[in-house]
């Protein structure tokens, strides 16, 4: 479906971002007359599963977005045929500490007033970081001092990541979906650089980097459009975001490794 910059519906997806549950609020412009199931599935390697389910509302009516609290949660390891029904705890919130294995499919199944949706993701390989560095740059005029996720790429296959930095005093985190396709094998050093994500001297920064699915960072690459859409940046008219849920909902199922540190900005950051 093609957005209508006229036809406007505000949506939310609460996506995890953290071991610690802090959430980022993206707002989505989707073209739609009835609310929607919002599927916010998070498995991680070190939290196990968790599903948060709520309701589209529209452009005219209170930020208010109805939680989800009747419905059946089942996790199918699609390896070992294990199935596991995922408890209920409370305001939307689904979750199981089944942590995923390297390689393994899962399936999650969500069933909401006699309709079932379900979504598959696999666990890639893990990769961690060798270091979280700081450079600075002369961008149009500004000193511009961003972090930079410095790691070895696997080799012989696509990777796909996405970063999230969380600037503590702003309460403001942002996200950096990427693909290893032009850098399979090579050493990366990758900026955590947009318009809303610079730093200063002194700044308290969480950040944390997930590997992901092919289908979960095409989901995020088109988030991330859409959201530099609303800000001036991007493109006309983007596409809705392509969830790996089957069914008539929005969200995402996300089965990924999960690494978050906190650093703070140096008194020095030398010049890229």
């Amino acid at each position: 479906m093609i957005l209508s910059k006229r036809k406007i519906t505000l949506m939310l997806v609460v996506i995890l971002l953290s071991v610690i549950s802090c959430q980022k609020v993206i707002r989505l412009n989707l073209d739609q007359s009835e609310p929607q199931l919002v599927i916010d599935a998070d498995m991680s390697n070190v939290y196990g599963l968790r599903v948060y389910l709520s309701k589209s509302v529209g452009f005219y009516e209170d930020n208010n977005f109805p939680t989800v609290n009747s419905a059946m949660v089942i996790l199918k390891n699609m390896t070992t045929n294990r199935v596991d029904t995922v408890p209920f705890r409370g305001d939307g919130t689904y979750s199981i500490s089944r942590r995923p294995i390297v390689g393994t499919t899962y399936q999650l199944t969500v069933i909401v007033d006699s309709v079932t949706y379900i979504a598959t993701s696999t666990m890639p390989p893990i990769r961690i970081p060798d270091s979280i560095t700081f450079s600075r740059r002369n961008l149009f005029g500004d000193n511009i001092i961003s972090a930079k996720m410095n790691f070895q790429d696997s080799a012989g296959f696509e990777n796909y990541y996405i970063f999230r930095q969380y600037i503590m005093k702003n309460d403001k985190w942002t996200f950096f979906p990427f693909s290893d396709r032009l850098s399979d094998g090579r050493y990366i050093q990758y900026n955590l650089q947009n318009d809303s994500s610079y730093l200063n001297i002194g700044d308290s920064v969480r950040i944390n980097m997930q590997c992901i699915d092919k289908n979960v960072y095409k989901y995020f690459s088109v988030v991330e459009n859409i959201s530099a859409d609303d800000n001036g940046f991007g493109s006309a008219s983007p596409a809705n975001p392509p969830t790996n849920i089957v069914g008539n909902a929005l969200g995402v199922f996300n089965v990924h490794s999960d690494y978050t540190k906190r650093v703070k900005v140096p008194d020095y950051v030398p010049n890229e």
